[in-house]
């Protein structure tokens, strides 16, 4: 019959892995050393085309990359320390959907929206759960997060307003307030072009 799998031993250790469709195409290859994962992790689709191809040390993930049978990439995943640390969806080269980075307790950290490659809402997060920081940014996906454009507001972990802000281009405008985490007014100060200008105010 068709070969399934080779493996091959040091010492009465798994060094090398193979895999095999029924066809005989290679399915999985990877490498393992004193039992864990290291170096590439290989999977194919039965054509050859890269299905998904991960990189480990020790056993621990610090990249894997999904295709798409096309070739094109589908989503990235990187890690610190074997824990997911961000992830990116593609459509035809470009962001599409969410990019997620986690606290290394797994918690959501950041969420950003892409739409064709810009940016939409990015919100932040305690590591609680609680929402951090709410605002909309444009630019591509190789600026990371581009520009904020619009209202950007932050909370206190309570879920209170902490600030308000509008912005044009990436730069503060206009009137910027900051809030007591009873909802009072605690500062007011002006904007333009991102410098301060005019009168600041404080309240008790």
């Amino acid at each position: 019959g068709a070969v399934k799998e080779k493996v091959n031993y040091v010492d009465g250790k798994q060094t090398e892995i193979i895999k095999y469709f029924r066809s005989g195409a290679v399915y999985q290859k990877y490498n393992q050393v004193d039992g864990k994962l290291q170096g590439l992790h290989m999977t194919y689709y039965e054509s050859g085309a890269i299905r998904v191809k991960g990189n480990y040390v020790d056993g621990k993930a610090e990249e894997i990359i999904k295709y798409f049978r096309s070739g094109a990439v589908s989503s990235k995943e990187k890690y610190v320390r074997g824990k997911l640390a961000f992830k990116t969806n593609y459509v035809d080269g470009l962001g599409k959907g969410e990019h997620i980075v986690y606290y290394l307790s797994g918690a959501v950290k950041e969420k950003v929206n892409y739409v064709d490659g810009i940016q939409g809402e990015f919100i932040s997060y305690f590591e609680s759960g609680a929402i951090r920081s709410k605002a909309n940014y444009v630019g591509s996906i190789n600026s990371f997060y581009g520009n904020i454009v619009g209202e950007y507001i932050s909370y206190y972990e309570s879920g209170a307003i902490q600030s308000k802000a509008n912005y044009v281009d990436g730069k503060p405008e206009g009137e910027e307030i900051y809030y007591y985490e009873s909802g009072e007014v605690r500062e007011k100060v002006n904007r333009a072009g991102g410098q301060y200008q005019g009168e600041r105010i404080e309240y008790y």
